[in-house]
């Protein structure tokens, strides 16, 4: 063991050095008892007899030079470093080592954006937001989608006195959606609201967020008309709007918090199922 050991001990200094070199740029220092021992540099250049070469290593001592290289080289990569490798390694992220295993097999559609005004059973007009939406996919043997999550923002410009817009936020969670068939998820402003703000029926920015199975598909920006645009950019368009905006999120409401005695049959008849939130 002793011999393994002085075997061992000028590789582990020359890994050593190494380790240094990589940590702050430059070699280390010598000790002064090192700097005593080195031979003149013109004697580097001759080659040592072959009677005073090392003996070669033994598997055992290799094996015991790799493991011990490798402690050495993760005391060098820095703690963020490691962190990250640990999520790629465990696919955490869906930008990790393999993109696909995070792809939905189904995607939402936004087939159009209708705005209208109710009364829902009280006197003021309610605000009434109207997605209708279908879930496609290319896998004939998928009838129904995973859980389905909705997000809309409703934005409304020079309503307030700072010139921000106020931005209405709120979403719903649709337990499943059939696949190739078209359903409409209902989103509603309270008619105080509209009297307080003055309102139009239609709001001036409309964006919607399409969640499948845990997988965010790219943000939808619908026109007036409450069509599509298709824009490529519309993650960085709808995060220069918020940055400008004031964003509500209590006052919007989905479908599955309105009573049931509030809703017209045309709105229930339809209307998919949801997931209830509940609070942890």
């Amino acid at each position: 063991m002793k011999k393994s050991i002085k075997k061992l001990l000028p590789v582990i200094a020359g890994i050593n050095g190494l380790l240094c070199a990589n940590l702050w740029g430059e070699s280390a220092p010598l000790l002064e008892k090192d700097q005593a021992v080195l031979p003149p540099k013109e004697d580097l250049l001759v080659p040592l007899p072959k009677e005073n070469l090392p003996a070669p290593l033994s598997q055992e001592d290799k094996a015991a030079v790799e493991e011990m290289s490798k402690t050495l080289s993760s005391v060098a990569v820095p703690t963020e470093e490691k962190v990250g490798n640990a999520f790629l390694d465990a696919n955490v992220r869906g930008d990790a080592q393999d993109p696909e295993k995070f792809k939905s097999p189904a995607k939402i559609e936004l087939n159009q954006v209708k705005f209208s005004t109710e009364r829902l059973g009280t006197a003021n007009k309610w605000g009434l937001i109207k997605v209708n939406l279908v879930a496609n996919t290319e896998d004939k043997n998928i009838k129904w989608t995973e859980p389905c999550k909705v997000k809309v923002y409703a934005g409304y410009e020079n309503r307030l006195p700072d010139g921000k817009m106020l931005l209405f936020k709120s979403d719903c969670t649709c337990t499943t959606l059939p696949i190739a068939t078209e359903k409409p998820v209902f989103f509603f402003i309270p008619g105080d609201i509209r009297l307080k703000y003055n309102l139009p029926d239609v709001p001036d920015y409309c964006a919607l967020s399409f969640t499948v199975d845990g997988v965010s598909q790219p943000m939808v920006i619908a026109n007036k008309e409450g069509r599509d645009t298709y824009r490529s950019d519309g993650n960085t368009f709808h995060l220069e709007i918020k940055k400008r905006s004031l964003i509500e999120s209590r006052i919007m409401r989905n479908f599955d918090q309105m009573s049931g005695f509030d809703l017209p049959s045309n709105v229930v008849k339809n209307t998919p199922s949801f997931l209830t939130p509940i609070d942890a």
